[in-house]
């Protein structure tokens, strides 16, 4: 077995959805690579690292806040578009384990500031005063935690064989704040080699909604003529078109005269040009 297949099944060996062959060649595999046996540990550092906090009985305040939020997520999950498995139940299909995750650090969150609000009442103005900095410093570093995790859960649920789990990776990305490199990389390899077009297209979704990176357009431009989909590329030339940029006419127009290029592509990408000149 690869590092890839081996990166591909940590969260199920961790978590001890393996069956015995499969758990034994990832063990054998983890005694022999570096690599896959430190990314393992990071895993399993973090996820023993939650119970170390300790638990705070959340106000009826914390709890209104938290159901308000999952009422919320319930919301979101019915506007999706994203396909669900119906052999799963509503809650599994609403909280896939990598969103699990978040909402419990989310609610963390909110009892750890609970927590030092309590504190504050009943200290001295000087003593809350470090405790308050104490607090800050501990949920500050909370927060990278949860930035890491999200950025490796990410980058490995792209990499599975299942389409839903690689869609769950994408869904994932949008939580890493900020411009990442590397969830940037790993969109934009789903999006020009995943063979599942609603990969792709979620794909693109996520590289093209609010990341700071200069280099999506000329990426994106760089791998629209080598689309196998006509949805796939129909959608890029919209968002292409939007950005109104003049450098990409020369590509359109390549594809124009492409005869191997889709008649609805053409003629989308001819209504652009004219509206670039226009």
């Amino acid at each position: 077995m690869n590092t890839n297949h081996v990166n591909e099944q940590l969260l199920a060996y961790l978590s001890g959805e393996l069956d015995k062959q499969q758990e034994r060649i990832v063990a054998d595999h983890l005694s022999l690579c570096d690599s896959c046996r430190k990314e393992m540990e990071t895993i399993n550092t973090f996820w023993t690292s939650l119970n170390l906090i300790p638990q705070v009985q959340p106000s009826d305040t914390m709890r209104e806040r938290f159901y308000d939020m999952l009422q919320d997520a319930m919301e979101d999950s019915a506007q999706a578009r994203l396909p669900r498995k119906k052999s799963r139940s509503w809650l599994e299909r609403l909280f896939p384990r990598p969103v699990a995750i978040q909402l419990g650090f989310a609610l963390l969150l909110l009892l750890i500031g609970g927590y030092a609000g309590f504190q504050f009442n009943r200290q001295p103005v000087e003593q809350v005063q470090q405790t308050d900095v104490v607090n800050r410093a501990e949920i500050t570093q909370l927060h990278q935690e949860v930035l890491a995790m999200n950025r490796l859960l990410a980058v490995s649920l792209l990499q599975q064989q299942s389409a839903s789990e690689r869609l769950r990776g994408v869904s994932l990305s949008y939580r890493v704040e900020g411009s990442d490199p590397e969830i940037a990389a790993a969109l934009l390899q789903a999006l020009k080699y995943d063979p599942n077009v609603n990969v792709r297209l979620a794909a693109l979704d996520a590289l093209t909604s609010d990341r700071e990176q200069p280099s999506v357009i000329d990426d994106l431009l760089e791998s629209l003529p080598k689309q196998s989909s006509p949805l796939v590329q129909i959608e890029m030339v919209d968002w292409i078109l939007q950005q109104r940029e003049k450098n990409s006419l020369e590509v359109l127009k390549q594809m124009t005269k492409n005869p191997m290029v889709n008649k609805a592509v053409k003629l989308r990408i001819e209504q652009g040009i004219q509206e670039l000149n226009s």
